[in-house]
């Protein structure tokens, strides 16, 4: 049983994990000059998400490959990507944010009741506890059959594996994907007038197809 201390840690850790996340995709939109691409600010938002996690998932495979798989340093990494959100703050607005913790807690229980996908154990599980513990091995598909359908999102899973928590707070990620699709659809919803049935259709479709992570599996991803 989750007693209300684990409970609200995992609140605040999801939400640490979301701006840590955000950070480093804001800086790197802003370092390459993408500040101004779209006049649509939910959807900026939402790349930066996206690019954030896109960079994460190539430094943890950088990190593997030069054998870099220690706990403490995946906490060093989330805790620098926050850093660069708290200095980059003022291209995120208060209102975002307010609606992110709000549209958080309201979701937050599907997190906590959801079982894994069918593949969890036998793939990509297997595959996490490798990249998060031993040395770079090239080949490792040929080593291990499953490990050929391992996701390359096990890269930035890795970066989830923490001191003390160990393997517990893996599906964090896989989570902040699905709940900033739907953030997205909910202020575009509020916030356009444009196109609001079909951004309506979409979130129903992302509440309903993946109302369980076993459904929302890597493959989806």
């Amino acid at each position: 049983m989750i007693n209300i201390f684990q409970l609200i840690f995992f609140v605040f850790f999801v939400l640490f994990s979301h701006f840590s996340i955000i950070g480093y995709g804001l800086k790197i939109k802003l370092f390459f000059n993408f500040n101004h691409y779209s006049n649509e600010k939910n959807f900026e938002k939402l790349i930066e998400f996206f690019i954030g996690i896109i960079f994460l998932t190539m430094l943890g495979f950088i990190f593997y490959v030069f054998s870099i798989t220690n706990y403490y340093i995946n906490l060093l990494v989330l805790l620098f990507g926050l850093m660069l959100y708290l200095i980059e703050r003022k291209n995120y607005t208060q209102t975002i944010e307010l609606n992110t913790f709000l549209l958080l807690a309201i979701m937050f229980v599907g997190i906590l009741i959801s079982k894994t996908h069918e593949d969890y154990i036998p793939y990509h599980f297997k595959y996490i506890d490798i990249i998060s513990n031993s040395k770079f091995v090239l080949g490792l598909g040929n080593l291990e059959t499953t490990f050929i359908y391992a996701s390359f999102f096990s890269y930035l899973q890795k970066f989830f594996v923490m001191p003390f928590f160990n393997y517990k707070l893996l599906h964090v990620p896989i989570f902040l994907i699905f709940f900033n699709i739907c953030l997205f659809l909910i202020l575009q919803i509020i916030n356009n007038k444009k196109f609001n049935i079909i951004n309506l259709l979409l979130l129903l479709l992302f509440l309903t197809k993946f109302s369980r992570m076993s459904e929302y599996g890597y493959d989806y991803i």
